[in-house]
């Protein structure tokens, strides 16, 4: 099963990926095996949907994805995600965040919009 997984090329995988958030890209395809792994830390159009997501997701992503491989990024400070902004914003700087394209905030307040649009 694995060698067939290292015979697609990875525009293949580039568009199986545009279909998906990153956390749900990580969750399914990290760690199956080097060649997949290589193809994840080169892919540059991460879409991050911070409504909803799980704290663990949040931190894979951090760790595992670099700023300017995202060209989405939605960040929420609502119930299901309380404090999400300002636990990314200790871990990143917006201005890494060179290929973005779409920001999108829910429910977070003015000192915390205020780093994004600064």
């Amino acid at each position: 099963m694995f060698s067939f997984l290292n015979k697609l090329p990875c525009e293949i995988y580039h568009i199986i990926f545009d279909y998906f958030w990153a956390h749900e890209i990580l969750h399914s395809f990290l760690n199956i095996n080097d060649y997949i792994d290589s193809i994840l830390f080169n892919y540059q159009n991460y879409k991050i949907n911070g409504q909803s997501i799980r704290k663990s997701h949040l931190d894979l992503i951090c760790q595992k994805i670099q700023p300017n491989q995202v060209t989405s990024l939605i960040l929420s400070n609502d119930n299901h995600t309380p404090n999400q902004s300002e636990l990314f914003r200790s871990r990143v700087s917006i201005e890494q965040f060179t290929r973005l394209r779409a920001f999108k905030s829910i429910e977070i307040d003015d000192e915390g919009a205020s780093y994004f649009i600064d």
